[in-house]
């Protein structure tokens, strides 16, 4: 919905002007399902058949974003496509369980990487409390997936 947070998202990983189509990539949504918010509707036939049609549309444009950004994005790309098609396989795709351990993990090998580089006890344990605060984070919005997906969910009124 934040169509502004995903052009500044675009641009920090040299997208640019090509932010919509990095957002469907990234999303395997229609455009605007993103605008309208993805959690407000799943994803349904006419959905996936849109994508499909702007799939063999845009290729050109789909081969440019995957040249303006980095390798390692695009592993992480290819990791979220593979762990949507396995949570759909499997029936899970409301939990979000795999891409939460994926963030997890991402954010342990950074903050390994970090503390490699970084020169200094003080400078090592404020890279750890980052990371441990950043884990948190993702505790937290664990617990409220797992509130809002509840009974909870609806008597709170969360959905």
């Amino acid at each position: 919905r934040d169509v502004e947070a995903i052009k500044k998202a675009a641009d920090t990983l040299g997208v640019g002007d090509l932010y919509g189509l990095f957002a469907c990539m990234v999303t395997a949504r229609s455009w605007s399902t993103i605008q309208k918010g993805i959690d407000v509707s799943s994803k349904d036939k006419s959905e996936s058949d849109e994508i499909k049609q702007n799939a063999a549309r845009y290729m050109k444009e789909i081969t440019d974003v995957l040249a303006f950004v980095n390798r390692q994005m695009i592993l992480i790309f290819k990791t979220n496509d593979l762990l949507r098609n396995i949570e759909s396989s499997l029936g899970t795709s409301g939990s979000m369980a795999s891409f939460i351990q994926m963030s997890k993990t991402c954010i342990s090998v950074l903050q390994d990487r970090k503390v490699q580089e970084t020169k200094g006890r003080l400078a090592r344990f404020f890279v750890r409390m980052q990371t441990r605060w950043e884990m948190l984070k993702i505790s937290i919005y664990q617990l409220y997936l797992s509130l809002y997906w509840s009974r909870f969910g609806i008597i709170l009124q969360l959905r």
